[in-house]
């Protein structure tokens, strides 16, 4: 029996313009009797994404479907029309059952409640009878490793709690089909296992699981089925290693593939281009995720079309808009001949904060003294996360401040003044 039936499923959207059923026609209106009316509203009002282009797809009941591509490909935009989260612009989507999903972190949540309260929220608004909730109550803390802390409010969690919690949650409500995006990159390498292996379980068992991952070995030890995803339609579909050998040939024969194209974005000269970019641990293995205490890489992969070519590249990270820092090339490095090659960059661990960074990629590139330049907007974006037990932040007034882009951790010392005595002798006391 099928699970999911998708049918010409189209998803768009639109960049710069309102519904004139709502306030954004009077807007508009105001906007031209104050003379700052856009000129250049036609060509705005045609701008589209079309996140999902003209989708078909079913999906038998008990499939471990994998669905992967690039950033922007349309993943998590198919998983949030499956949940109801969003509308479908064309095109239907039929879901037989009940749909639990695992889109953010902790979405759900509230940070006032414990973590036993946020249960009982949460399955209620799951549509669990409280009483079969405290049957799996047991289960879900055990799986979620947080019996210290179940009585603790969810604002002082990790978030490696909040993931488990939440995965935990989910995958016993019992779902007849589980929605995983990337937040399944976010856990310690052992949850990671223990999540796999429990989602490979409830397939046997008959739940329909659609997995959204950037990790191929995970997608491969899993998924039974796969698709891939790019510009919103669906490239290859069959099975897992078939596609996934396809997708990884496809990011790296097609030129700029890798790269996700932004206003302003010059990936390719006459003598070399910018790939892709991606996560590495310190172990050389793809990651979806970074650990907040480790080291971790990012590799750039690029394409020399000539030999005897000097690169001189670097890159630059981004939080909300804000720049975090630079790095380039000590010196430059000469490619002899026209070929692919790949720069690794190690991040110090205890650096980053908890948050989602992007990069952006670019350099200078130098054939026979001509010099020619490179820049990808966007080329990769990722999140970092906390594996602590417990998180105490700081409260009052000194809470509210900015927590900045970056938290290392350094070296500090606390020593007793020696003019202490001093001061409880003239009134301390």
């Amino acid at each position: 029996m099928e699970s999911i039936v998708i049918k010409n499923l189209s998803k768009c959207y639109r960049l710069g313009k309102r519904s004139q059923k709502i306030a954004g026609g009077g807007i508009d209106r105001l906007r031209q009797l104050l003379h700052i009316y856009n000129e250049d509203k036609k060509k705005h009002l045609a701008r589209q994404i079309m996140a999902l282009d003209n989708i078909s797809l079913s999906v038998e009941e008990g499939t471990v479907l994998g669905i992967i591509g690039r950033n922007g490909a349309g993943k998590t935009t198919l998983l949030k029309v499956l949940a109801r989260i969003t509308a479908p612009t064309s095109g239907t989507a039929i879901v037989r059952g009940k749909v639990v999903s695992l889109l953010e972190i902790g979405v759900g949540f509230h940070p006032e409640l414990t973590g036993r309260e946020n249960i009982f929220l949460n399955a209620a608004i799951y549509g669990v009878d409280r009483r079969d909730v405290k049957k799996r109550f047991d289960d879900i803390v055990d799986f979620a490793e947080i019996e210290k802390f179940i009585d603790t409010p969810v604002r002082h969690y990790s978030s490696g709690m909040y993931l488990r919690l939440a995965f935990s949650m989910a995958i016993n409500m019992e779902p007849h089909i589980l929605l995983a995006d990337e937040v399944l990159a976010v856990g310690d390498i052992r949850f990671q296992h223990r999540c796999l292996e429990r989602m490979q379980q409830v397939g046997n068992s008959g739940t329909t699981v659609l997995f959204v991952s950037h990790d191929m070995e995970a997608i491969k030890r899993m998924c039974s089925r796969c698709i891939c995803l790019d510009e919103g339609k669906i490239i290859h579909e069959g099975n897992t290693l078939d596609v996934t050998d396809a997708y990884q040939k496809f990011m790296l024969s097609t030129p700029n593939q890798g790269v996700v194209q932004s206003k302003g974005s010059n990936t390719s000269c006459a003598f070399a281009s910018i790939l892709s970019a991606c996560l590495m641990s310190d172990q050389n293995e793809l990651i979806g995720a970074v650990r907040l205490s480790q080291d971790f890489l990012i590799e750039f992969t690029y394409s020399t079309l000539k030999g005897d070519v000097d690169l001189f590249l670097g890159f630059d990270i981004y939080t909300r808009g804000i720049h975090v820092f630079r790095s380039y090339f000590p010196q430059p490095y000469h490619a002899p001949v026209p070929g692919l090659y790949k720069a690794q960059v190690r991040i110090p661990g205890n650096l980053l904060m908890e948050t989602e960074y992007t990069v952006h990629a670019g350099g200078q590139v130098t054939h026979k003294g001509d010099v020619q330049y490179l820049t990808a907007y966007n080329i990769l974006s990722f999140r970092t996360y906390d594996t602590e037990e417990i998180s105490m932040p700081f409260e009052g007034t000194y809470h509210k401040l900015s927590a900045g882009v970056i938290r290392p951790v350094l070296e500090w010392e606390v020593t007793a003044d020696r003019n202490c005595d001093n001061v409880k002798n003239n009134g301390g006391e």
